[in-house]
Formats: C-alpha cells, sequence, structure tokens
C-alpha cells in the first residue's frame, strides 16, 4: 500500500507541474487596453461657452474665482483645459465636466492680476487620440476701471442763454479700453440717460433750472462698469 500511495502522489504531483507549466502567463496590462483597430476617430473639438474672448474679470471679494464653460463632447470621459499667463507660463489640468472653475487669487485678498488664455480638448479611451484643440479665448484679471474725470463745463457753472434750447458741450477724460460712457443729466432728483461712444457729448437743454451731470465708462468684455464720476452742477438761465 505504501507504494501505491508514492506512486499516485508522483503522479498528481506531475499532473500539477504540467498545468502550472503550460498554463496561460500573467497579461500585460496593456494588453486590455481596446485594440487598435477597434478605435473610433474623435469627434470634432468642444466649442468654448463662456466668458467671451478678452473677458475682463474684477476681484469684487476677498476670493476671485472665474467659471469656464463649453459644450459637452458626447462619449468624452474627460477634458483638458490648458491655461497660460503672463507671470507663470503655460500648464494644463484635467478635468470630467464641462465646466471649470479657477482661482484668481494666491490667498484671500492677494489676486492673480494678470493676464490668462485657455482652450479644451476632450478625451475618451475608445479614440484614437483626443479631440482637436478649441479655440484660444483669452481673459484678464484687472481691478474696477476709476471713474471718468469730468472736465468741461467748471463745477458749478452758470450758463446765460440768449433762447433755448441752448446746447452744451460736455467733456470729460478717456478710460482706458471703454467702449461707451453712461451719460447722466439730473433735473429735479430725474436723471435723463444717454450713451454715448466717445468721451464728450452735446447735449440740448430746453428748460431753465438747475441740472447735475456724471458720466460712468463701461464695456461689455468688462464684468462691472467704472463708478460713477463726481456730480457737477449746471445752472441754466436766459437774458431778461
Amino acid at each position: 500500500m505504501t507504494i501505491i500511495r508514492r506512486l499516485v502522489f508522483l503522479v498528481l504531483l506531475a499532473v500539477v507541474l504540467t498545468v502550472i507549466g503550460f498554463g496561460p502567463s500573467c497579461k500585460d496590462p496593456n494588453d486590455f487596453e481596446p485594440a487598435e483597430d477597434t478605435l473610433a476617430n474623435p469627434p470634432p473639438a468642444p466649442q468654448l461657452l463662456s466668458p467671451i474672448d478678452y473677458y475682463v474679470r474684477m476681484p469684487d471679494a476677498p476670493t476671485c474665482r472665474l467659471t469656464l464653460e463649453w459644450e459637452a463632447v458626447p462619449a468624452a470621459e474627460m477634458y483638458e483645459i490648458d491655461f497660460t499667463s503672463d507671470s507663470n507660463g503655460s500648464w494644463t489640468v484635467p478635468y470630467d465636466t464641462n465646466c471649470f472653475t479657477i482661482r484668481l487669487e494666491k490667498e484671500p485678498g492677494q489676486y492673480l492680476l494678470d493676464h490668462f488664455t485657455w482652450k479644451v480638448r476632450a478625451g475618451n479611451t475608445h479614440w484614437k487620440y483626443y479631440t482637436g484643440w478649441s479655440e484660444t479665448r483669452h481673459f484678464e484679471v484687472r481691478y474696477q476701471p476709476p471713474q471718468p474725470m469730468l472736465v468741461h463745463p467748471p463745477y458749478d457753472t452758470t450758463i446765460v442763454a440768449d433762447s433755448l434750447p441752448v446746447m452744451i458741450d460736455f467733456d470729460w477724460a478717456p478710460v482706458q479700453d471703454e467702449q461707451y460712457y453712461d451719460f447722466d443729466l439730473i433735473i429735479d432728483s430725474f436723471p435723463i440717460e444717454y450713451r454715448v461712444t466717445t468721451h464728450s457729448f452735446q447735449c440740448p437743454i430746453g428748460d431753465t433750472g438747475t441740472y447735475q451731470w456724471c458720466v460712468r465708462a463701461g464695456s461689455p468684455l468688462w464684468q462691472y462698469p467704472s463708478e460713477w464720476s463726481e456730480q457737477r452742477i449746471l445752472r441754466i438761465t436766459v437774458v431778461p
């Protein structure tokens, strides 16, 4: 019996060694990737939504953030957002949705006042490669522009007209990068509002009385318009 048991043991050992020797080898992790001939061409590049190109973000709180959005690419598993700035060069951020909020301060109250660019591409493990890059957009972080400095007429001016209406020339110093000015002419606390594209305005005044006037600068690219200028007083009378 002892001899038989030894023979059975040797036979079983030989079988086990045979299975081990001819069994499947360990797979390389890359073997689990889709075969090259099964990969699809990527769709078109993402379309950027907001902010608009050359947007100006103006710090208005201890923290400063800006949300970037683009159209979702069907079947995209991830996105890469490529940034550049004048001060920090370029860097890329991987992200999993079509909306990303960038922090624009070193710490609360210390803002990254700089010029930036950004673009996006999408990826999927079943695509041959990433989509192309989207268009490149620009944005800037800078403080709200200063209020316009009024030039003419001087403060507390009285104009004696021969007849009404009388044409009054209003002038103020230009503000950097403005695209328009809001001009307010106020009488009896009621403002008459005008929007002009130059830093002067010729306005007809048809009644005597005491007026105030003020100006602010604006642009569709700015987060906020400038503060209103000082209010100046203008008195209109006619020759008796």
